[in-house]
């Protein structure tokens, strides 16, 4: 990446000619606190902005329509981002420990939630996955410990292993008819658990 490791940075602002931000561009760029995107931008690259500790909040531009793998892996003090309704899956590894992050909306654009997407956002207590979503991948939501409820909607149809791993503080599943599979150990470790209802599809 043009940028990896440019400890001193703080902000950047993306020129509007740039339509793709190629993978490991920013990659630990640890002060970066600030990023302003264009609103032409169609991709986020894998690894892009992994390890970007610093960094805050982040408002994606409705242009874009990818997001790699792993581009916002690690950054720590994510609080707050905006995914835009041209988005329709949440990449391996996307949102993984970044573990300040309290509140997610996912929207309905999205049809799948893929492997790590958010495993050990340790601090994530309230998520809303719509109802365009069909398979929620291996490790989704592992660790995310203070997640207490979880409302899968009517369109899943799989749900993967170890997908709500460790989620100990989890005391209420709603698993629709529509889901075909559940992994093994999906819900290994979910000390708080006291009822689930499995439904008949199973």
């Amino acid at each position: 990446g043009a940028f990896i490791e440019c400890t001193s940075l703080k902000k950047i602002e993306i020129p509007s000619l740039i339509t793709s931000i190629e993978d490991n561009v920013f990659k630990r760029c640890v002060s970066l606190a600030e990023v302003n995107f264009p609103s032409n931008l169609k991709t986020i690259g894998k690894s892009a902005f992994a390890g970007c500790r610093d960094l805050r909040s982040i408002s994606i531009p409705s242009s874009v329509t990818t997001i790699k793998q792993f581009a916002f892996n690690k950054c720590y003090s994510l609080e707050k981002i905006e995914i835009p309704s041209s988005i329709t899956s949440i990449n391996e590894h996307l949102f993984r420990e970044c573990e300040s992050i309290e509140e997610m909306v996912i929207p309905p654009s999205v049809t799948v939630i893929r492997d790590f997407a958010f495993s050990q956002c340790f601090n994530l207590r309230k998520i809303t996955i719509p109802s365009s979503v069909t398979k929620i991948g291996n490790f989704a939501f592992n660790e995310c410990m203070n997640l207490m409820k979880i409302s899968i909607p009517n369109s899943v149809t799989s749900i993967g292993t170890f997908s709500f791993n460790a989620c100990y503080r989890l005391k209420e599943v709603e698993i629709p008819s529509s889901v075909e599979s559940i992994g093994a150990q999906t819900f290994q470790c979910c000390a708080s658990l006291k009822e689930i209802n499995l439904p008949p599809s199973l």
